[in-house]
């Protein structure tokens, strides 16, 4: 998967045609293409997805000559981690990071997507995905009692303490980036299955969607942060 990044527009655009070429080359509906145009029109930046980087130079140019300001856009990348120790204490969460601060620090209780995930011994037992500050996370993860149908994290009623390790997506596609989080944190839970024939301890829920390299490739780079020999059972 490619991106582009649509900046901006000339007098004389040809807004039919540009939504004809982002729907060749998308594969999006009309609806969407529309949009897109009418969001360049207003002077909001538009992303659209195409599928690879032969596409995404074709339609760069194609735009480029109908009077449209384009460029491909970097791919996606995760930040971090950023490591907190989080303990259990009368059924609610008390954490420490490496600073010795008794609470989340920025950028971890910003409103941005975040892949994280809960380990202990550097053992992954739980991965997780958030647009939400952590703090906000967290309250949920600790106050779900099941009545609407989420019972929070598990590994909460288990264990008295956990490592939680944070990254940030950033290039992410801001119209849908749960869907880009959910990608990746399958592909690292899935990970975890081949590898190790077994499902991360703590694991209770999963969303799986059609993946790309691209996901797979930040999958592998937060699986890969665990050594091997911490995960031997």
């Amino acid at each position: 998967m490619a991106r582009i990044r649509i900046t901006g527009w000339k007098v004389g655009l040809n807004t039919v045609h540009a939504i004809k070429e982002i729907r060749a080359q998308s594969g999006c509906a009309l609806g969407e293409a529309l949009a897109t145009v009418n969001n360049v029109l207003n002077n909001e930046e538009a992303i659209v997805d195409v599928p690879d980087q032969e596409a995404a130079i074709h339609l760069v140019d194609s735009l480029a000559a109908l009077g449209m300001t384009a460029e491909i856009r970097m791919t996606m990348r995760l930040v971090g981690p950023h490591r907190y120790t989080v303990t259990v204490q009368d059924g609610w969460y008390v954490v420490l990071d490496s600073e010795g601060r008794n609470n989340f620090v920025t950028p971890v209780t910003t409103s941005c997507p975040k892949l994280y995930v809960f380990a202990v011994g550097n053992r992954p037992i739980y991965i997780g995905q958030t647009v939400q500050g952590m703090g906000a996370r967290m309250r949920l993860g600790f106050s779900a009692d099941g009545s609407s149908g989420y019972h929070g994290y598990r590994w909460r009623q288990k264990l008295d303490s956990a490592e939680l390790f944070v990254w940030r997506l950033e290039d992410v596609a801001a119209r849908d980036p749960r869907r880009d989080l959910e990608c990746i944190e399958s592909e690292i839970v899935f990970a975890y299955r081949i590898k190790y024939d077994q499902w991360p301890e703590h694991q209770t829920e999963i969303h799986f969607h059609q993946s790309s390299a691209e996901h797979r490739s930040l999958a592998s780079q937060v699986f890969g942060f665990f050594p091997d020999d911490a995960l031997v059972n």
